[in-house]
């Protein structure tokens, strides 16, 4: 059951058709749903392209059924301990990863160990790539370096000295919903505009095709009020301007 204030995919599916008015039995509810994924899509970038904290998302590895479970191994089958394994550098991330923020270790005694981005042919990943057969004992690493490669790999340059424990702290994608699933990813009143998107596109889609890019570039327009309004998540720490006089 959705939480309290959630929307399902048929909540939105039924606002755009009461804002359909006669032409509400003239298109089915997959092709409402459509529009409206088309929509969630258009409404994710604009928001995301200015406060990424609307999407920020960490990882879990209690249950699998998720789709922020981690870590994978490189085919996605679940690894032993639900951690980093000192004989393997290559990961699946989560389904719904877009963009990495931080890696977090959280095992007891490995606080201080930083997991740091570097692209694969820089020479610092090379180099540590080269030398990570080299025995761990011998000189503990404190700084590993990583990459992302393709669509969902997590690469690393050298062989976790432990099993680790890791967060990933990341921007997720909005995955296609469908009727059944809660709409908890986009926040009220930008719901709305999704409607809005859906409603014309098949009223376009019926009445007029040729239409529909021309309309879209409107709508994209339109979402200057999403990002006027969007404002950051944290107002907790306000910052003030010195006078410079005082």
């Amino acid at each position: 059951m959705p939480g309290p204030g959630f929307l399902t995919g048929q909540d939105l599916i039924d606002g755009a058709n009461s804002r359909l008015a006669g032409y509400q039995n003239a298109i089915d509810s997959d092709g409402l749903l459509s529009f409206l994924n088309e929509a969630k899509d258009e409404v994710w970038a604009a928001l995301k392209n200015l406060h990424t904290e609307y999407f920020e998302q960490s990882t879990q590895n209690t249950d699998s059924t998720q789709l922020n479970f981690f870590p994978l191994d490189q085919n996605g089958n679940i690894l032993p301990g639900n951690s980093l394994q000192t004989n393997l550098r290559q990961y699946t991330l989560p389904a719904d990863f877009r963009e990495i923020k931080f890696i977090e270790v959280t095992l007891q005694g490995y606080e201080q160990t930083v997991f740091t981005y570097r692209p694969i042919d820089s020479e610092d990943f090379r180099t540590a790539r080269r030398s990570a057969n080299v025995d761990p004992t011998l000189s503990p690493t404190v700084e590993y370096f990583y990459t992302i490669s393709g669509k969902n790999q997590l690469v690393l340059a050298q062989f976790p000295e432990v099993n680790f424990t890791a967060t990933l702290w990341y921007i997720r994608d909005l995955i296609d919903f469908t009727a059944t699933d809660t709409i908890d990813q986009i926040l009220f009143p930008y719901s709305k505009k999704m409607e809005t998107y859906a409603v014309k596109m098949a009223m376009l889609s019926l009445q007029d095709p040729g239409q529909i890019t021309a309309w879209q570039q409107q709508w994209r327009e339109s979402l200057h009020t999403i990002e006027t309004s969007a404002s950051p998540r944290n107002q907790a720490d306000a910052e003030y301007v010195e006078d410079f006089l005082g």
